[in-house]
């Protein structure tokens, strides 16, 4: 039977292809963490772009325990699985990612990653444009009573 499995996607897929020496790619990555596509500045976005080169070399190139250093979404879901992606197959995967250009971008590419590797049955929620951020707590509190009712299988049930 399949299993609905609900990730959070915070950033750190970008932020850990950040080198010790580049602390201040780090500080403008955690200084636009909250802001959209529309808000960041072409620094940003080359940033963003040049770690997500990054990952997506270590996630095609990588070995499995490279791979789950490099992302804290993919450790966990390699951990669900006891690091046989194969397992999931059949499984439902909702990525729950702020509607930022960082968490937007990481959703991304954890989904790319997972339909590559066999888990098809992958979303990204909320839609792009549902501002659903962190910066505040009510407005964090909000966008996951939308997500989560709104989209759960009628037969849905949750084993504590």
């Amino acid at each position: 039977m399949a299993r609905l499995v609900i990730s959070t996607v915070g950033t750190s897929l970008l932020t850990n292809q950040i080198k010790n020496s580049e602390k201040k790619l780090s500080s403008r990555l955690r200084d636009t963490a909250n802001s959209t596509e529309n808000e960041i500045g072409e620094d940003v976005q080359d940033i963003i772009f040049k770690m997500e080169r990054r990952a997506k070399k270590i996630l095609t190139g990588g070995n499995t325990l490279e791979i789950k250093e490099a992302s804290a979404e993919l450790n966990g879901i390699y951990e669900l699985y006891d690091r046989n992606l194969e397992a999931g197959k059949e499984d439902i995967h909702w990525l729950i990612a702020t509607d930022t250009a960082q968490g937007r971008k990481t959703a991304e590419i954890v989904k790319d990653f997972l339909i590559e590797k066999g888990i098809t049955n992958t979303q990204i929620f909320p839609e792009s444009g549902s501002k659903f951020s962190t910066k505040h707590t009510d407005v964090f509190s909000q966008g996951i009573a939308r997500i989560i009712p709104s989209g759960l299988p009628v037969n849905f049930r949750c084993v504590t």
